[in-house]
């Protein structure tokens, strides 16, 4: 998704490289040819290896990272224009109604503005350099391929379209989503939200808890299976230093979460409150004009023009949003609300993401950490100097005493509307290196992240900050078997963990505190579902796919109890159910198992599919054990695995380089005419992972295919 011509001071350019100039030429404005990067394709190599995995390397970071745009256009170029149509506003003329709810957000939060008034000022030249060379890539691999540009116009795109990219995808990680949706209340079509497992897991333990006495990471990140959200694996290197390992989005110009020659670290979603709402006091008469301490002020009418295709044909949509002095404002039937976030106010994750990629030490690390550009995500590390460190990351304004920061706020007030001045990292919770030897997050409270002794007390942070309180079935799950784990543990052991599929005795979970109660109501008092509260009460709580005595009806119950909180608006955590709820969740699961199987002790994995092409494969998990897999219906009353383990990475530092071992949840191509497509599924329906290496010499020896880009 990004263009940039090729330097013409080379003379040895591959036949493809000099077509690809050719096109270039013919469709990029002459201004952009003479400003983009020189570039030689020719200095940078990509190494497949035996699964498709790209190499990347070249003599600087802008070449590795338009080695790695063109890498990341061969394998799903696709998804890498979904961002940059978005904030076109363009998404709905490709992708119809889904698409245009990101061009709508996209422009709510006002990721143009929000990108133009502060790239010059706020971002570093050697990362600007980065975007361009990414950029440049991305722009070289469209002129190549014009056939697989999904819209006339939007190309050639530039740095700062990425930037903007990053700007939007941040801000949604920060819970602006779910805050939305409560605002526009179902009056926007189609406007909908599904809770899954959207969340995460990370882990890591000291050399003293491990019998090979290495330092371990496991990075589990839990994401969409496929799409713009969705991991990509990549290992990059320069000779400026920059060789990492890990996972990325398509149209991510650095890695994300993974490992270098020295350090790891995963990410995971965190909830606390970052977004605020106001209710605004409007004129009686006046439908723009709000009150604001004690005076009159008029709306900024900002109008969307959308073109929607819809059955081929695309529709104009025109829909108005307003600005107050608190932020973006959304018109629905109750009134008029202001949103304000932090996330708002910078730009540069992918910056901060850079210097994490490019950190030796964890003091570098801990310093890129502080640039503080990412407004949310924990942080879990790893490094070859036996650190494990736990950050609850995120941007905290200080917010005045005497309200309810969590309720709707009054939009009269400036005693409510915060400056853009945020708590410094080090006032955040965090762990660094604790006695026990482990710290983890599974998108739980961070006053629950390692043993009992050593965890922080939540009464030392300001709770304005609102901070996770609650656990759930994935951190209750590993802090058990850590209790239970007598000795050094192996790496079969963490595996073991990790890939745990089993739901704990109570059953708790963050959405529904009181989930344990469906297995204690009284089959006698509900005669008509008795056979399936008997199963349930005698299944074992564990989610492989070969389990027919339960783990299917299980799967079906958590699906309409979410849907049931969707379709309630119940969005806050945690939700209590009653038993009426609960047998009405039980009877449309039994009544879902007798029409399409005919009886309740179905195997899981008949019921669930792991979905690829026209293939699919039986796929045990459901969402919220540790060994996540969330489903949506697919077809003849079965569900297709949807969110949950994407990709994951093993890491352990020691001695050389460190020990690496990886999985994606499909294959490294997302095109399906690609050998790539889905050679990965054995290992990942089997729970079982592949060798990787930093060194370059050992991928070169081990290479499947070495080519420069544009030598397709």
């Amino acid at each position: 998704m990004i263009f940039t011509p090729f330097s013409t001071s080379s003379t040895c350019w591959p036949v493809s490289a000099l077509l690809s100039l050719l096109i270039l030429k013919s469709v990029l404005p002459a201004t952009l040819l003479a400003q983009a990067p020189a570039i030689d394709p020719s200095r940078i190599t990509i190494v497949r290896d035996a699964y498709g995995v790209p190499h990347i390397h070249a003599p600087t970071d802008p070449e590795a990272a338009y080695g790695l745009a063109y890498a990341t256009a061969e394998d799903d170029f696709e998804s890498m224009q979904y961002n940059v149509l978005a904030i076109r506003g363009r998404l709905a003329e490709v992708l119809g109604k889904e698409g245009a709810i990101g061009d709508v957000v996209a422009f709510l939060i006002d990721v143009e503005n929000q990108v133009e008034s502060r790239y010059d000022t706020h971002l570093s030249a050697d990362y600007k350099a980065l975007l361009e060379g990414y950029a440049a890539g991305s722009n070289a691999y469209a002129a190549a391929h014009p056939d697989e540009v999904l819209l006339k116009g939007v190309f050639p795109i530039g740095p700062k379209d990425l930037e903007k990219g990053y700007a939007l995808g941040v801000t949604m990680m920060t819970g602006l989503d779910v805050e939305l949706l409560k605002v526009f209340n179902g009056s926007i079509a189609n406007f909908e939200y599904q809770l899954k497992d959207k969340g995460s897991n990370a882990m890591a333990f000291n050399a003293h808890r491990m019998a090979d006495s290495r330092t371990h990471l496991i990075v589990n990140s839990h994401q969409p299976l496929s799409g713009p959200t969705s991991w990509y694996e990549a290992h990059i290197v320069s000779d400026e230093g920059w060789n990492i390992l890990g996972g990325t989005f398509p149209g991510g110009a650095t890695i994300f979460v993974g490992t270098n020659a020295h350090l790891g670290w995963g990410h995971t979603l965190n909830y606390p409150d970052y977004v605020d709402v106001y209710k605004l006091t409007m004129h009686p008469k006046d439908k723009l004009s709000y009150l604001y301490d004690g005076q009159y002020q008029t709306l900024e009418e900002r109008t969307i023009k959308l073109k929607v295709k819809v059955a081929g044909i695309k529709l104009p949509v025109k829909r108005t949003f307003y600005r107050s002095v608190h932020g973006s404002v959304i018109k629905n039937k109750t009134g008029y609300y202001a949103l304000r976030y932090p996330a708002s106010f910078g730009i540069g994750a992918g910056e901060q993401w850079y210097r994490m990629n490019k950190a030796a030490t964890f003091d570098e690390f801990e310093a890129a950490l502080k640039t503080s550009k990412l407004p949310g995500i924990n942080v879990v590390y790893a490094d070859d100097q036996d650190n494990i460190y736990y950050l609850a990351n995120g941007h905290f304004p200080k917010r005045a005493a005497g309200y309810d920061w969590r309720a709707v706020l009054p939009g009269d007030t400036s005693l409510v509307v915060w400056d853009p001045i945020f708590a410094p990292v080090d006032s955040l919770p965090m762990y660094l290196n604790p006695d026990c030897g482990y710290v983890f997050n599974t998108n739980n409270t961070p006053f629950f992240a390692t043993c009992e002794d050593e965890n922080l007390n939540p009464q030392d942070y300001d709770s304005r900050r609102g901070y996770e309180q609650y656990n759930n079935n994935r951190s209750w799950r590993f802090q058990e078997q850590m209790e239970a784990h007598q000795g050094p543990l192996t790496l079969e052991d963490i595996k073991r963990m990790k890939y745990d599929r089993t739901w704990g005795r109570p059953a708790r979970t963050s959405v529904i505190s009181n989930l344990e109660r469906i297995f204690e109501l009284d089959e006698n008092q509900y005669h008509e579902i008795a056979d399936a509260l008997l199963m349930l009460r005698g299944w074992d709580r564990t989610t492989e796919p070969d389990n027919a005595n339960g783990a299917a009806l299980w799967t079906m119950c958590i699906h309409h109890a979410v849907q049931h909180l969707v379709e309630g608006g119940r969005l806050i955590f945690p939700n209590e159910i009653t038993d009426a709820e609960f047998v009405d969740i039980v009877t449309k699961a039994r009544k879902h198992m007798y029409k399409h199987f005919g009886r309740l002790d179905v195997p899981l994995g008949d019921l669930q599919r792991h979905v690829r092409g026209d293939e699919d494969y039986p796929v045990g998990g459901t969402a919220d054990v540790l060994a996540a897999m969330s489903t949506e219906p697919w077809t003849k009353g079965r569900m297709s695995s949807d969110v949950g383990d994407g990709y994951i990475q093993f890491v352990s530092y020691g001695d050389g380089w460190p020990k690496i071992e990886a999985v994606n949840c499909y294959g490294a191509s997302n095109k399906e005419q690609s050998p790539h497509f889905d050679d990965q599924i054995d290992l990942y329906l089997n729970q079982q992972l592949r060798p990787m290496t930093l060194d370059w010499q050992e991928v070169l020896r081990t290479a499947k295919r070495t080519y420069h880009p544009g030598q397709e």
